[in-house]
């Protein structure tokens, strides 16, 4: 019986990690992008990430400069007046980076 499971459970482990890695690469754009927003330099984001500074701003300058304009577009049009304060998400997302290479 425990055999007949395993490809299941297999499957499931599959699909969660999928997820994971899925939500994690989410999560890792948004902190890059609010470290831009906050003045962060390619540079010094890079050194975080332990890649090059060309490899970071290849892989995240698209995203974070879309946010980014979208994000001015939102803040223009929004009304309700709901702070669009964003740097506890990216400390959040950048914790088990941080944790990896040292201070964020």
């Amino acid at each position: 019986m425990a055999r007949a499971d395993a490809p299941r459970r297999r499957r499931s482990c599959d699909l969660v990690l999928v997820s994971i890695a899925a939500q994690s690469e989410d999560l890792l754009f948004d902190a890059v992008a609010d470290a831009r927003d906050q003045g962060y330099t390619w540079r010094e984001i890079a050194a975080r990430l332990a890649c090059s500074v060309r490899t970071a701003h290849r892989r995240f300058s698209g995203y974070a400069h879309q946010r980014g304009t979208s994000a001015l577009m939102t803040d223009a049009l929004d009304h309700r007046g709901v702070p669009k304060e964003r740097s506890f998400r990216a400390e959040r997302a950048l914790s088990p980076v941080d944790a990896l290479i040292g201070g964020w």
